[in-house]
């Protein structure tokens, strides 16, 4: 947690420094996909299965096309997109959206900061209740 005084721009540096050997970003790219297209495929390949185990979110995660794909934390819409369009439903459950009115060929690394520093200024609820 930063003080008042510490903006997300001015903690940046820092943030490099210290994320520098981090091979932790997983940027997903998808080329004709549907993200309830991978869910019902996912249940498909789960009531494939001689038996199969007790249905529950965990185990019809491990049927999706990616499962080894972690959780998004941010999507990026561009090209002023201000909606799901199908993309990572599964994934993207608790995600945080950043939205630009810029095309994606236009972006450089300018825009990638703001929707990172955009995104390091929110609080991750993970579908719990704020505490006030």
């Amino acid at each position: 947690s930063s003080s008042s005084s510490t903006t997300p721009r001015a903690s940046l540096p820092c943030r490099r420094r210290t994320t520098a050997a981090s091979r932790a970003l997983t940027p997903p790219s998808c080329i004709n996909y549907g993200g309830q297209d991978e869910i019902l495929r996912a249940v498909k390949r789960w009531q494939a299965q001689p038996t199969p185990p007790e249905l529950t979110a965990e185990v019809l995660g491990s049927y999706l096309d990616q499962p080894q794909l972690p959780p998004l934390d941010l999507v990026i819409r561009t090209a002023g997109e201000i909606r799901l369009s199908n993309f990572l439903l599964w994934q993207s459950i608790y995600a945080e959206y950043y939205f630009s009115p810029k095309l994606w060929p236009d972006w450089d690394t300018e825009d990638l900061l703001q929707a990172f520093v955009a995104y390091s200024g929110r609080h991750r609820k993970f579908g719990g209740v704020r505490e006030k």
